[in-house]
């Protein structure tokens, strides 16, 4: 595995970037950059590790290969799934979550990581269907943030639609991690009637909602997708 690591200009504050030999690799970016107590994972397509080239023309096994490029990167770096606190999930066609919710829950232990679906015109290879990034937490920590035990809290809101394979909210070290939230109506469970404006108010009360639940005001938000 090669192993090295960023200096600011200070150096007071460091970046582990790392890479193993046993996943796909990128040219243009590290498989992993930790800093302070999260590690970035960079978005994987469904590449054979052993062959680098892409699995077979089907959703689920191509998602199924997403997952096991992001596990082998996470365990490289002395974790496991379970540290894993935020999917992104990038899709050809929308409609191919449901087939990948039949196998995507098998990857994880214990509660299953926040989560956003989104749907994307293009992948990097032409005949990839799903692209995949992930965010775990590094309880070791990067100089100077001391080592923090791996306590993990996640959360659901009654009052709020949910999700069967994401929960709404993982808090670990200062942050809270917010699934994606759709413009449906927290009493009826409906889309909202009207347009962007009134979906994206709902979205927005939704998001509002699931913070209210962890005593969280809304103003502490510090990142929208």
């Amino acid at each position: 595995m090669n192993d090295t690591t960023n200096h600011a200009i200070n150096d007071t504050i460091i970046k582990v970037s790392r890479n193993t030999d046993i996943a796909p690799q990128n040219l243009l970016s590290t498989q992993t950059v930790a800093f302070s107590h999260y590690n970035y994972i960079s978005a994987q397509l469904p590449v054979n590790i052993t062959t680098g080239d892409l699995v077979a023309n089907d959703i689920k096994v191509q998602a199924a290969q997403c997952l096991k490029n992001i596990k082998t990167i996470v365990a490289s770096i002395d974790h496991d799934m379970n540290d894993v606190i935020k999917i992104n999930i990038f899709l050809k066609n929308i409609e191919d979550i449901k087939d990948i919710d039949t196998i995507y829950p098998a990857f994880f232990q214990g509660y299953l990581p926040t989560r956003t679906v989104i749907a994307v015109a293009a992948l990097p290879m032409d005949d990839a269907l799903v692209q995949m990034d992930a965010v775990i937490s590094n309880g070791e920590g990067t100089y100077p943030q001391a080592p923090v035990e791996l306590v993990k809290v996640p959360k659901n809101n009654e009052q709020v639609p949910k999700d069967s394979v994401s929960p709404h909210t993982i808090a670990f070290s200062h942050y809270n991690n917010i699934s994606a939230q759709l413009p449906v109506d927290i009493e009826t469970g409906k889309l909202v009637a009207g347009g962007v404006k009134e979906q994206t108010q709902q979205c927005l009360q939704n998001i509002e909602a699931i913070l209210e639940s962890i005593d969280v005001p809304l103003q502490e938000i510090v990142k929208v997708n």
